[in-house]
């Protein structure tokens, strides 16, 4: 196709813009092609890591468990991010590091700088980001890259750096597809996997938002399994190097002036109030190493081959979507799911009525209106709360803090909410539980690639499960159904008042206005 042809032919001045597009999809598309062709150098996980600090560490439990994984559930914010910089501090040999969201902020530069003190020890340090949120941070992402312990590549990447909107008009297809896995595994002796991306916010450093999440602490048998996934990602043709994109990139003085940001970011740090709250916790990669504070059973690490990009012919084989959906097939008595962003689509709501039909016990706890950073979302979950409850299925909403909700403002697109769930795991029967960043909906089903790990393990199932029993009056609304007006009440519980809500509670009439209008776009298989 001859570019200069395509421009004469667009002789009129009122098309002059839209030649200069139509060029900058085209050489977008080109560059992208090329891009993807490119032979990058395939490297594996490092196996001889039987000396490293954490491999004596743990070994003694790994040999006493034989084909058994052990598993430390973390819940709370603080705990999540003393946990990775222990365990990150702790590496000798390698650490492989993948995540769909690294935020430039406090606590994202604290993870940073420890990846970066890692590589100064000798560490090989395997960093694999979705391009989706490198936006503005191609600098600092560069600099971390020159340093020659360290190798960034990126996920389905954009092959315009500074003007992304191009690729996303020239090849809508394929950049729909993101990489929403979420792992840390060090020295291929211990690996943390669940629903925390890098920031501020999911790590309870944030006075305006707050995210209710859940890692787990991986340690046997899935570790291995991680990281033949990770390698996976790491040699897939759909990730490219990201020396690719500044090939003759000056390392030197932009890896020092890092350095100094991170110094200051670091000081800074010390002397904020969400330094003492680490304090507290600090002593927590000790206790990890406790025994009797891990729970010993089989366990399997499941994920989306990242071919599900291009291939959509083997869903059995390759996404993760269809694997769990096998495993909740064998509900016997009891399924819980917690999932931030829930849209169960037609399909998956009529199945969990057959379940409960069955006489299975089907409780779900998603976001609140009040509680959602993603609004759009709930606008396509609203359309199925009356299905459900008509099936029986138990569902519950996750409030806020209330204390801190602004009435009068506006619906953002993004959500306002400053306290939010954003945990993602399901329990079976009170033996099965299943943990990692897959959300039931469909980008997580259709688009997204996911890891989690599903495992045997009545002590953690059970603990979810009771919470429903116990806890979840405290923390979220309890919606019921009226068959004949065809109305939804939510049920808001303090102590042994109950307060009963005929409107979504703790939202404006703006807000309901606003995400009744969203939940009639024809975009569901988008959410």
């Amino acid at each position: 196709m001859n570019i200069n042809n395509i421009i004469i032919s667009l002789s009129n001045v009122r098309h002059h813009a839209c030649a200069t597009i139509t060029v900058l999809l085209i050489v977008s598309g080109c560059a992208s092609n090329s891009m993807l062709d490119q032979n990058q150098v395939t490297t594996t996980v490092l196996l001889d890591t039987s000396t490293t600090y954490l491999a004596k560490q743990f070994q003694p439990y790994t040999d006493e468990h034989p084909s058994l994984t052990g598993l430390y559930p973390v819940e709370s914010g603080t705990k999540a991010l003393v946990t990775r910089l222990a365990l990150i501090n702790s590496a000798e040999k390698s650490l492989d590091v993948q995540y769909y969201i690294w935020h430039d902020d406090m606590t994202g530069k604290l993870m940073q700088q420890a990846l970066l003190d890692a590589a100064d020890r000798g560490v090989r340090v395997r960093l694999l980001l979705d391009d989706m949120d490198t936006a503005g941070k191609d600098g600092s992402l560069a600099a971390l890259d020159s340093h020659a312990n360290i190798e960034l590549r990126v996920f389905n990447p954009f092959s315009n750096r500074n003007f992304r909107l191009a690729d996303l008009f020239s090849i809508p297809a394929r950049l729909n597809h993101r990489m929403h896995n979420k792992s840390l595994t060090v020295d291929n002796r211990a690996t943390i996997v669940g629903g925390r991306n890098i920031g501020n916010e999911y790590f309870s450093a944030e006075a305006h938002v707050d995210f209710a999440d859940l890692d787990v602490i991986a340690i046997g048998t899935a570790v291995n399994e991680v990281s033949t996934a990770f390698d996976l990602y790491w040699n897939h043709k759909y990730v490219v190097n990201f020396s690719y994109f500044y090939p003759d990139y000056d390392a030197g003085k932009p890896l020092e002036q890092l350095r100094s940001e991170l110094d200051s970011n670091h000081e800074s740090a010390k002397k904020s109030a969400y330094a003492e709250a680490i304090a507290e916790n600090y002593d927590l990669h000790q206790r990890v190493l406790i025994p009797e504070n891990w729970h010993w059973g089989t366990a399997t690490v499941i994920y989306d081959d990242p071919i599900k990009i291009e291939d959509k012919s083997n869903p059995d084989e390759t996404h993760l979507g269809a694997m769990l959906h096998k495993i909740v097939g064998q509900t016997k008595r009891e399924l819980v799911v917690i999932s931030p962003y829930f849209v169960p689509g037609k399909r998956f709501t009529k199945y969990l009525g057959t379940l409960t039909e069955q006489g299975i016990k089907v409780k779900i706890l998603t976001n609140s209106l009040a509680a959602t950073d993603v609004a759009l979302v709930h606008a396509g979950y609203m359309n199925y709360r009356a299905d459900l409850l008509s099936a029986n299925v138990e569902l519950y909403e996750y409030k806020p803090d209330t204390n801190q909700v602004d009435l009068s403002s506006k619906m953002k697109m993004s959500g306002s909410s400053p306290g939010s769930l954003h945990a993602k795991t399901l329990a079976i029967d009170q033996r099965w539980i299943f943990i990692g960043s897959f959300n039931v909906d469909p980008r997580s089903v259709l688009w997204n690639t996911e890891i989690g790990i599903i495992a045997d393990s009545p002590v953690l199932a059970g603990t979810l499960s009771s919470g429903f029993e116990n806890d979840i009056r405290n923390a979220a609304y309890e919606l019921t159904f009226d068959p004949e007006s065809k109305k939804i009440a939510w049920l808001e519980y303090d102590g042994d008042q109950v307060s009963r809500h005929e409107k979504e509670p703790h939202t404006s009439g703006w807000q309901r206005f606003v995400v009744r209008i969203m939940s009639w776009l024809p975009i569901e298989s988008q959410l």
